[in-house]
């Protein structure tokens, strides 16, 4: 078994013991599965952060706090899009919002990192529930925009009416997606 720590520390050692102990052993099917579920296990990670006592680790933490404003951006691009300038106005530069929002929240996370405890979450930690409740949501609303996508084109595909998609409850032609 490896004994190197696995970026992210806690929260990912699991999924790196899986890989070790067990892709050898794994049929094709079990590990076509798991090449395909690891990205989002991984970014799930990276922008849901763990504030039990047990699972603390601020390595995790400070990734989550550089991840997880990127991932709402991601999330919301239909309202602000990731290329929209961000102007200073002392020297008239600008930037893409999807820049600055990274600077900044990787600014934080390393500022986070050096003053957080390394065995302890941080007294503040209902900072962390909140936004771990806050990404659960953006979570949910982009595997259900994307369920419903889906489902749209299999009804468009099999021919049925966007009335009757409607009809039962679901996007006639990207009603809700």
């Amino acid at each position: 078994m490896c004994n190197a720590r696995f970026v992210g520390g806690r929260a990912l050692w699991p999924l790196q013991v899986w890989w070790v102990q067990n892709w050898q052993s794994a049929g094709t099917a079990e590990r076509l599965k798991v090449v395909l579920a690891t990205p989002l296990d991984v970014l799930r990670a990276l922008t849901i952060p763990r504030v039990e006592d047990k699972e603390w680790d601020p390595l995790l933490a400070a990734m989550c706090t550089t991840c997880v404003p990127l991932f709402v951006l991601c999330i919301f691009q239909d309202l602000v899009p990731l290329d929209h300038p961000v102007g200073f106005g002392i020297m008239g530069l600008q930037f893409p919002v999807w820049a600055v929002c990274a600077f900044q929240s990787t600014f934080i996370g390393i500022v986070q990192f050096h003053i957080t405890e390394k065995k302890a979450p941080p007294s503040w930690k209902r900072v962390f529930l909140l936004v771990s409740f806050i990404t659960s949501i953006n979570w949910i609303s982009l595997f259900a925009t994307e369920l419903l996508g889906c489902l749209n084109a299999l009804g468009i595909i099999m021919g049925i009416s966007p009335s009757i998609l409607g009809a039962i409850g679901l996007p006639g032609h990207g009603a809700y997606a």
